[in-house]
């Protein structure tokens, strides 16, 4: 049976009792006799190690393979294109000289 903690309306002692589930009279208190309010007191469970989260359950994002190429084509360095203010700088250069 479930253990739950009760204040006295009266005197406001706290105390311990068992009631069986779907009783819905609560006990009065052992000292003075009146009623009592349950109180509300977090659950005696604690999550321990992985797999609680949302984020530790979730599928790891899948990343695209690349595409395999061939080797020649890595080894082949870009050719450099002359723009036009390359041109006009070089051509300038020429000049002084």
């Amino acid at each position: 049976m479930p253990r739950f903690d009760f204040q006295c309306d009266q005197c406001g002692h706290i105390f311990e009792s068992t009631l069986p589930f779907g009783i819905k009279t609560l006990p009065f208190c052992p000292l003075c006799g009146r009623t009592t309010q349950k109180c509300i007191a977090p659950p005696c469970i604690h999550f321990k190690g992985q797999g609680f989260y949302k984020t530790d359950s979730a599928a790891s994002p899948v990343t695209p393979l690349k595409e395999t190429t061939d080797k020649s084509t890595n080894d082949k360095k870009p050719e450099k294109k002359e723009n036009k203010c390359d041109k006009k700088e070089k051509d300038a250069g020429n000049a002084k000289k």
